[in-house]
């Protein structure tokens, strides 16, 4: 005699949901009902357990999938390995470093900055400055007045920043230096004067022909 197939999973189930309607339409109190209501309760019990066991093993498989890089997707289903995302906009990789936001809306000289296009030095730089007025230097090393503008939201905090240079033609534009290097030296990293360097350079011979 050959021995009867054991029901899958989802046969079970519907058995179940089954006769739990027959017992709805005719509820019957002896110890036979009983005994398949508990049968039915101990059952459901262990599959659940084992189903919420089997989705912690899974989340946690997911989280330490994605510490290593690999995307999982909807289904749970491992992928191919997330890049480092390592571009001239973040030197150390987006994946494991990734770029803060700007902590407002901010024009450069009317053009809109946005995380997409703006590097992480960039984004570091931008988030100290503070609405007001600053001397940087030119490539020509003469002066130029920085103004930067800010507006606030209507709780005070600040919304939008747009930075401003007192350029009047287009030689004055030929005095354009990078961005970091005027936002360093609005955050006072200032450029050092000719005669500064060459009193260096000076005192560093002095020492030379000391030795």
């Amino acid at each position: 005699m050959s021995k009867q197939a054991e029901p899958s999973m989802a046969e079970a189930m519907m058995a179940i949901a089954s006769a739990l309607a027959e017992f709805k339409k005719a509820p019957a109190g002896d110890a036979n009902s009983e005994l398949a209501l508990s049968k039915m309760v101990e059952f459901l019990e262990r599959q659940e357990k084992a189903r919420v066991t089997k989705q912690e093993e899974e989340d946690l498989n997911t989280v330490e999938a994605r510490k290593l890089g690999r995307h999982v997707n909807a289904a749970g289903v491992y992928e191919n390995n997330f890049p480092p995302e390592i571009s001239f906009l973040n030197p150390l990789g987006e994946r494991d470093n990734p770029r803060a936001d700007l902590k407002c809306d901010m024009y450069w000289v009317g053009h809109e900055l946005r995380k997409e296009g703006v590097s992480r030095e960039e984004i570091e730089l931008l988030n100290q400055m503070t609405p007001g007025t600053y001397m940087v230097t030119g490539s020509d090393m003469q002066l130029v007045k920085l103004t930067v503008k800010g507006r606030e939201a209507n709780d005070g905090s600040l919304e939008r920043m747009s930075f401003h240079f007192a350029f009047k033609n287009a030689d004055d534009r030929q005095r354009v230096r990078p961005m970091t290097e005027w936002l360093r030296e609005a955050l006072g990293d200032k450029i050092p004067t000719a005669a500064a360097l060459l009193a260096e350079i000076e005192t560093l011979k002095q020492q030379l022909a000391n030795k």
